[in-house]
């Protein structure tokens, strides 16, 4: 049997070492594409899918709807409710 090897990052846990959007960036973004007056929280993170290529900020509205914004272009990625 082979010993343990010591991973450093948990399993599916990736770091982010570089953004452009920082978050007060970001909140300003998700005010100007109105998806709700205020935010409950934020979170940067790789998104779960391939088809986007860069970190995102998710913010979830007080409306409920989960607001995503491209952590490097800034682009309003989606606004769903």
């Amino acid at each position: 049997m082979t010993p343990p090897i010591e991973i450093l990052c948990p399993l599916g846990i990736e770091p982010i070492p570089e953004y452009n959007v920082k978050y007060k960036e970001a909140i300003d973004i998700f005010h100007e594409i109105n998806c709700g007056d205020g935010f409950e929280s934020i979170q940067l993170s790789w998104p779960v899918t391939p088809q986007v290529p860069e970190p995102i900020w998710r913010l979830r509205s007080d409306l409920g709807s989960d607001v995503i914004i491209g952590a490097d272009s800034g682009y309003p990625i989606s606004c769903e409710f």
